[in-house]
């Protein structure tokens, strides 16, 4: 039932504000393998210029487990934002995609030497 929900949702993330990408992404997260069509389209929204955005999507591949095996790189990118928000929310990501997520175990040890305790947590 949630199939011909997805292509709007996929559009909202490309939406001009960023209310309305988050909610797109925390809604494409919540339908799980039904929205891994908009893999890239998620992946694209890491580079959002607003960090809620990056932190729903990142929230949302996560959620989507091997599905979002492909954006493994964007997120691995992601783990180097000055955000720590941001790098929290990519490593929580990585961490659900597990051996999907295997080529970014030295991004993700390098996260755990950060100065940040939230980034070192996740």
């Amino acid at each position: 039932h949630a199939a011909p929900a997805v292509p709007h949702l996929a559009a909202a993330l490309k939406d001009c504000g960023w209310q309305i990408q988050k909610a797109a992404a925390g809604a494409l997260g919540a339908l799980a393998e039904h929205a891994a069509p908009t893999v890239p389209d998620l992946a694209a929204a890491l580079k959002d210029a607003h960090g809620s955005v990056q932190m729903a999507a990142a929230s949302a591949l996560g959620a989507l487990g091997e599905h979002a095996a492909p954006a493994v790189p964007h997120l691995a990118a992601a783990l180097k934002d000055c955000g720590w928000q941001i790098q929290k929310a990519a490593a929580g990501a990585l961490g659900a995609l597990a051996e999907h997520a295997a080529p970014t175990v030295p991004d993700l040890a390098a996260a755990l030497k950060d100065g940040d305790y939230d980034v070192r947590e996740a």
